[in-house]
């Protein structure tokens, strides 16, 4: 999972996050860091990895909240 955040590559798309595009980064980020996760409920730092991940897109102009916290 750290080989694919570092790596800053989508494994779906075959391309670096930066040419993905913030609306299809969204998406394909959870879709690919769900398949990496082999134990549920998954790592707990999986919302800072998201974060990074769209951050990377290089229409990424705004905050986007990516998980809500609950009281």
């Amino acid at each position: 999972m750290l080989w694919w955040l570092v790596s800053e590559y989508s494994r779906d798309r075959n391309q670096s996050w930066k040419k993905v595009g913030l609306s299809a980064t969204s998406i394909i980020a959870g879709k690919e860091l769900a398949d990496l996760t082999r134990i549920i409920p998954g790592p707990v730092a999986a919302a800072a990895f998201l974060d990074r991940i769209v951050r990377l897109s290089d229409s990424a102009k705004s905050q986007i909240p990516l998980v809500s916290r609950r009281p």
